[in-house]
């Protein structure tokens, strides 16, 4: 279905360089807590402020303290251009023990824990619990949340966090609403949480390999369960379909997406961390235009402007200018909810192929990345 609706479309490519949505900008600072560690766009707040709205993202102890540049600092200290913002505990305080472990030993899967307890699992035993038959043996991508995976596909759910990213969009003035006759101009705005589900298929080889029905969703703070419920992009080239039953509900527009020598690798992680790597980069890099109202119903950027959530969203001028001047206003947004949650969205994506492509019904297994090591996989039936 995805191909008919992408038939005749003409390329949303744009010549030349396009700038790194995830360069750091002059009013960036590095904060870091654990594994995290970003460039964000941070200066002028202070600690607690930074505290309180990455809490989530960061996973930030309450009691943690914070040091910029080395020397510790209280809540109430500014944030300069360039300088590190660390969050830890001084060595010998309660919580400041080791993170727990996960190593292999001859045909073992060993953890320890901060405690000290230690568990072990066969390797075979363990891929098992831990992956999905399409995966088992491969490494996942970065930044991928989730699995889901039926009899002829499977999902991975790719999460960006909240960030200001340099896009092409298309200008107020561009008489061509898309192609290569469009004009375009850069902007320069924040998005909350990004979860792209890039949908992969079997091909005619017995290969995984990314198909056309990708889907793009909004989220206020991290996923931190597949129950979580989504909104809709406020972004072009996402699709809303007429038909709401039989259609994507936030479809992404890959027609120009190059995936031929992607498709021809061999290696299974390879492919796949390139195909989500190509998916990703396709969604932000690529210009930002009026196609989707032009061979769609719309685009949900155009529903968010019309719907009025908040007056800082009224047109990309004015989410340009509220990002400059508080790059997270888009973790407080009222996004038009989808009314779903991950899981609901992921079996609904399933239903659809299956029916598209003439297959009954199917079992559609749920794998969370975060908490896959620590428990079973779910079954989950899909009402067909």
């Amino acid at each position: 279905m995805q191909q008919q609706h992408q038939r005749d479309r003409n390329t949303r490519r744009v010549p030349g360089a396009l700038p790194d949505p995830f360069a750091a900008a002059p009013e960036t600072a590095l904060v870091s807590h654990g594994i995290h560690s970003e460039e964000l766009p941070i200066a002028g707040m202070t600690v607690g402020e930074v505290r309180r709205r990455l809490a989530d993202r960061f996973d930030l102890d309450p009691d943690s303290e914070a040091f910029v540049d080395g020397n510790r600092v209280g809540d109430d200290h500014a944030i300069r251009a360039g300088q590190e913002l660390l969050f830890g505990h001084r060595l010998g305080e309660k919580g400041s023990g080791p993170p727990p472990s996960l190593e292999i030993v001859g045909d073992q899967v060993v953890t320890e824990s901060a405690e000290g307890t230690k568990t072990s699992m066969a390797v075979e035993s363990f891929m098992a619990k831990a992956m999905p038959r399409w995966f088992a043996g491969s490494i996942l991508p970065d930044d991928v949340k989730a699995l889901f995976e039926w009899d002829r596909g499977a999902i991975l759910v790719h999460q960006t966090p909240t960030r200001v990213h340099n896009c092409k969009w298309i200008a107020g003035d561009s008489v061509a609403g898309y192609g290569s006759s469009a004009k375009y101009t850069t902007v320069r705005i924040a998005m909350p949480y990004v979860i792209v589900l890039a949908v992969f298929i079997v091909g005619p080889r017995g290969r995984l390999a990314l198909a056309d029905s990708n889907e793009c969703f909004f989220s206020n703070r991290p996923l931190r369960s597949v129950d979580d419920v989504l909104a809709y992009p406020a972004l072009l080239n996402c699709s809303r379909f007429e038909d709401t039953e039989n259609c994507p509900l936030s479809w992404i527009c890959t027609q120009h997406l190059l995936r031929h020598t992607i498709d021809c690798e061999q290696d299974q992680s390879i492919r796949i961390s390139r195909s989500v790597q190509a998916l990703v980069t396709h969604l932000f890099h690529t210009g930002f235009n009026r196609s989707s109202e032009t061979h769609e119903l719309s685009s949900w950027f155009t529903e968010t402007v019309n719907a009025k959530v908040d007056p800082r969203l009224a047109s990309i001028e004015t989410w340009q200018q509220a990002t400059a001047e508080d790059p997270f206003f888009v973790e407080q947004v009222p996004w038009i909810s989808t009314g779903l949650s991950l899981s609901q969205i992921a079996e609904r994506i399933c239903r659809l192929r299956e029916l598209h492509c003439g297959g009954g019904a199917q079992r559609l297994q749920r794998i969370v990345a975060n908490s896959a090591l620590a428990a079973q996989p779910e079954q989950l039936e899909v009402p067909f």
